[in-house]
């Protein structure tokens, strides 16, 4: 099926584009959408060159595609996409495009599944938040890159189990909120790695037992 092009209209008035793709299944080319430079706060666009954000109105179906090249892009430490369910996908090398990046704000989409390659390049990455999307499960190594990470924050999402080394590499990590998941199991090694974690958010789960030996590693953990 050939792709669909919808154009919306930004908060600058300048057109861009949104790309549908009926078949997200077929291996396709990579396509490269447009962002805007800022935020909404309490209903108003703020204007802002250091963040990022997709448009709430903008279509991304297709699984292949990242965000355009511009010179602007050098001074983003903050890329956002909220509020639209019909973002189904993460864009791809989100390092490469934003090379100083501290802050992804993935919340209240579509997006169901993640993994490794859209983390890779993020050497600056301090806040990773991906809450209220349809995350279920993920591999054990998606953050394995983000050695920089301090805070994460999965809340309100579909997960229900936590394996052993998902957060292994992730040594410098001091906050991480997973209530509001289905969670029915957590492997007792799951933490053991975080050193530094002091703030660890369980509720709203449906957890009945947690070892004790889970947080014998975490002598920060409050």
């Amino acid at each position: 099926d050939p792709e669909i092009t919808q154009t919306y209209s930004n908060p600058f008035g300048s057109d861009f584009s949104g790309i549908i793709n009926e078949d997200t299944d077929e291996e396709d080319e990579m396509v490269e959408i447009d962002c805007i430079y800022g935020e909404n706060h309490n209903g108003s666009f703020i204007e802002d060159p250091e963040i990022c954000c997709i448009n709430e109105d903008q279509i991304i179906s297709h699984r292949h595609y990242s965000i355009k090249h511009s010179p602007k892009n050098a001074q983003v430490k903050k890329f956002s996409m909220r509020n639209n369910h019909k973002i189904n996908f993460l864009p791809q090398g989100l390092g490469n495009s934003f090379p100083i990046l501290e802050h992804i704000d993935i919340e209240n989409t579509g997006i169901a599944s993640i993994d490794r390659k859209y983390f890779q390049n993020l050497a600056h990455l301090e806040t990773l938040k991906l809450d209220f999307n349809r995350i279920k499960s993920f591999e054990s190594d998606t953050f394995d890159d983000l050695n920089f990470l301090k805070e994460l924050s999965m809340k309100g999402n579909l997960m229900e189990i936590l394996e052993e080394r998902i957060f292994n590499k992730l040594k410098g990590l001091k906050k991480i909120d997973l209530s509001g998941n289905a969670l029915h199991y957590i492997h007792p090694k799951t933490f053991k790695f975080l050193k530094k974690l002091t703030d660890l958010l369980l509720n709203n789960n449906q957890l009945t037992v947690i070892e004790e030996s889970s947080f014998k590693f975490n002598p920060n953990l409050e």
